[in-house]
């Protein structure tokens, strides 16, 4: 199955006029709703798509009109693979995945080529002998912004001590350097953050504290590893009486320093502030550099969906952070909310996954690298729970900073999404085009979803466009797991009945 249809695009700030394209993919008898998924872009003149079904994995090539041109089952990889990740270079794909073998947890990668072709045997990166109780994944894995060095990682506790131990390889996946930290670790109160590394192969992390987990923290470690040394530098936090939810760090290769975020609230549940700030040079020598920005009142009024404007932010989401040349960077958030049968739950206490959870690798056009998404609740598989969860994603704030820190401007998308029992067709996806970022939404239009449209510009300006019209009925879009695959085209999935499937929207 595959069609295409047309429409006319119009920029209401200023006023051009843009054609779109929707060609829509065949559907693959495994295609269907309940499968896990990842868009891994374009590799040579095909696109690429992951898909795994009852721990069955697949590599799907589609051509430029999103026919089928190849669909292989990766046999290599054993029937208890719990985590994938994807790192895509120009001539390749390196698949790293970890697994049980009964024994212990194992962590390994299959090179594939652009034409589909498998590496003869998978490399072994690292292993780990832990109790079955210890979750589904226990290693990560993060590639640097010029994929030239690949991070393995696994945090171990034992007692009230944790054991960090790094493994880092190139492109060719020969082992460059290993690593082994441990820290003193308070599992009720402590809790450390995703790694970073830079090119060079600093590292950075941060440890927060806090009274219970159920809290925001009230104290936070900035940690900087530099390449060849064997301790981290602590930088303790000033918070002066903030209370910070999750941090997310972020590197800047080119002015060569860890760039530290995270939402602050006055108290510790309740009444989100604005953001902490701080970057980390590289050079030990230098400071880091620190900074609370509340929220003003202008933008709380703006922002607010309802209810008192103190509060409206309380349902604020960070989703993604992105560096630019100059030093500063971009922070965009959403408000994110779950209510089931009246009640609303908040980010300590969300049922499934956690939105409130900063994904690093959710960015959607990061170059070096992609995660697959898995559902938590798709919705479907237990009709008593029908219209039982509502989940709601409503208006979405982008922020930029400059590298001293300060705030110089902000912009509003106003939306409002909700559905039943499923979380897939809400929030959102964006595409940059060098001149704008291009956020993609779903609206819902009677019985399907068409594809909102609004981008803003590197000053704040905000542009709005005619949404991309769906003329086929019950195709409900999922923009939130959109790829950006091209200088101004994006693959987006949809739902259509029990069938998943993907077309490619081109500006």
């Amino acid at each position: 199955m595959k069609f295409l249809f047309y429409s006319i695009l119009v920029v209401l700030i200023p006023i051009t006029l843009n054609a779109q394209k929707l060609t829509f993919a065949e559907l693959l008898p495994d295609d269907r709703a309940e499968m896990n998924f990842e868009i891994l872009g374009k590799q040579g003149n095909r696109y690429v798509i992951y898909k795994e079904w009852k721990n069955r994995h697949y590599l799907t090539f589609y051509n430029a009109d999103m026919e089928v041109d190849q669909h292989i089952r990766l046999k290599e990889l054993p029937d208890k693979t719990r985590g994938v990740d994807f790192i895509s270079y120009p001539d390749k794909i390196l698949m790293i995945y970890q697994f049980n073998d009964g024994k212990s947890f194992q962590c390994a990668a299959l090179e594939i080529s652009n034409n589909g072709t498998v590496s003869a045997e998978p490399v072994s990166l690292d292993a780990a002998r832990v109790s079955s109780s210890s979750g589904d994944q226990i290693f990560s894995v993060f590639a640097t912004e010029d994929k030239q060095r690949i991070l393995v990682y696994k945090m171990l506790r034992s007692g009230d001590s944790l054991t960090l131990t790094t493994r880092t390889f190139d492109v060719g996946l020969n082992l460059q350097d290993v690593g082994v930290f441990k820290f003193s670790y308070n599992k009720d109160k402590e809790s450390f953050s995703d790694l970073a590394m830079s090119n060079e192969g600093h590292l950075a992390m941060a440890k927060q504290t806090s009274r219970t987990r159920k809290e925001r923290a009230s104290a936070m470690n900035l940690m900087v590893c530099l390449k060849g040394m064997d301790t981290f530098y602590i930088y303790p936090a000033a918070l002066d009486g903030a209370y910070l939810d999750d941090v997310v760090i972020k590197t800047d290769n080119l002015n060569k320093r860890f760039v530290f975020n995270s939402l602050f609230a006055t108290e510790p549940r309740t009444m989100i502030a604005g953001f902490y700030n701080a970057v980390v040079p590289f050079n030990a020598a230098l400071p880091p550099l620190e900074a609370l920005n509340p929220f003003p009142d202008s933008l709380r009024s703006r922002f607010n969906t309802g209810g008192s404007t103190q509060k409206a932010f309380e349902d604020l989401v960070m989703k993604q952070v992105v560096i630019k040349k100059d030093g500063g960077w971009l922070i965009t958030a959403e408000e994110n909310l779950t209510i089931r049968t009246g009640r609303r739950y908040d980010r300590y206490d969300y049922m499934f996954s956690n939105p409130y959870r900063y994904d690093y690798y959710n960015y959607m056009y990061n170059p070096a690298f992609s995660r697959p998404f898995y559902r938590g609740n798709p919705g479907f598989f237990d009709p008593s729970l029908r219209n039982e969860f509502e989940y709601q994603s409503n208006n979405i704030l982008m922020i930029s900073f400059d590298p001293q820190l300060k705030s110089n401007w902000d912009a509003v998308i106003p939306k409002r999404q909700n559905e039943f029992n499923t979380d897939q067709s809400v929030s959102f996806g964006v595409m940059n085009s060098g001149g704008m970022f291009h956020f993609l939404y779903g609206l819902r239009d009677r019985n399907s979803l068409s594809i909102g449209h609004t981008a803003v510009t590197p000053n704040g300006e905000i542009n709005r466009f005619a949404p991309v019209q769906n003329r086929q009925r019950n195709y409900d879009f999922m923009p939130r797991y959109a790829k950006q695959v091209s200088y101004a085209g994006v693959i987006v999935p949809y739902q259509y009945n029990t069938r998943v499937g993907f077309a490619l929207l081109e500006f």
